[in-house]
């Protein structure tokens, strides 16, 4: 597909809708360029602090938040809806790591906690597996500097 035939399936779907229709990587940009807009045009108090530094540090966090989101991914791109059920392994527990091996509940590489709608086999679920490394401690789990085991 060509650029302009992209462009005028677009046009096409603005006249059905009749609102703005764009890629969704155009929304979030629109939103960033408004904080930075606020942020730059807010005039300082007498402590440096602008009225707008909690909205902007707020606005931040949450295209932060929506950059990670696996749910955010599945429900805008993949067409999925919120999962219900809860995976009886991972209990609802998203891990955002890499999982060995499938379970039902991942998305990708991502164990959710949640399975999806229709129905999994018992077959489907897989115990997690838990790497890690510890580097610089010994096999009591002090580091090299000595000193006690980290408490988790």
């Amino acid at each position: 597909m060509t650029d302009s035939e992209a462009e005028a399936m677009l046009a096409a779907l603005r006249k059905h809708y009749r609102q703005p229709v764009m890629p969704l990587r155009k929304y979030c940009e629109a939103f960033q360029a408004w904080a930075r807009a606020l942020a730059e045009n807010e005039p300082a108090t007498g402590d440096g602090s602008r009225r707008t530094d909690g909205l902007v540090a707020a606005t931040d966090l949450v295209f932060f938040a929506i950059r990670k989101s696996n749910l955010l991914w599945r429900l805008l791109y993949a067409g999925e809806k919120v999962r219900t059920r809860k995976c009886p392994v991972h209990k609802g527990r998203w891990s955002g790591v890499s999982h060995l091996g499938t379970c039902s509940c991942q998305a990708g590489y991502n164990v959710t906690g949640w399975l999806p709608d229709g129905p999994v086999p018992e077959s489907e679920f897989r115990e997690p597996v838990t790497i890690v490394t510890l580097i610089g401690r010994d096999d009591a789990g002090r580091s090299d500097a000595g000193g006690d085991p980290p408490s988790l």
